[in-house]
């Protein structure tokens, strides 16, 4: 693999070693990346709206790079701002991702709580 380095110095690549309790079964919760032995997040940052092209470049390179290693899961909590179609994704099944919305419906009908990763009432 040939080396791709950041463009900005404030750019990052965090990978988080996992297990323990997040590894226990998945019955009870909907979080569902539990084989995972690793969480990987690709993060670019930069000051200089021309340097925009080449940072979000890089990180889709690198991104697109990983994809052989990956599971093919995503953290929620990782997902960026445009990524709300990946969401259902995050949750493995449509189960999971319906009981999900049947709570939002019922504790947060008017969407108060929608400055995260918005699960939709």
């Amino acid at each position: 693999m040939r080396r791709v380095c950041a463009p900005s110095p404030t750019s990052q690549i965090i990978i988080e070693q996992v297990g323990g309790a997040i590894a226990r079964p998945p019955e009870d919760t909907v979080f569902d990346q539990r084989s995972a032995l690793f969480n990987a997040m690709m993060l670019s940052m930069w000051n200089d709206a021309h340097a925009d092209a080449e940072n979000i470049a890089w990180v889709r390179q690198l991104w697109d790079h990983a994809q052989p290693y990956s599971n093919g899961g995503v953290y929620v909590n990782y997902l960026g701002e445009g990524e709300q179609d990946r969401l259902r994704v995050a949750y493995r099944t449509p189960e999971k991702y319906d009981r999900l919305v049947a709570l939002k419906r019922k504790w947060d009908p008017e969407n108060l709580f929608r400055l995260n990763q918005n699960i939709r009432p």
